[in-house]
């Protein structure tokens, strides 16, 4: 079965500190290269 890009995003280790994380760390990335696909 081939991976998807969320899930190659979901294996990314997220080193932030996790007091007041609000979002997963693969969706703020999915978000960034969605926002730079479309200029």
């Amino acid at each position: 079965m081939e991976k998807s890009l969320i899930d190659y995003l979901k294996e990314i280790p997220d080193h932030r500190n996790p007091h007041g994380l609000r979002h997963p760390l693969w969706l703020v990335l999915l978000i960034i290269i969605m926002g730079m696909m479309s200029g």
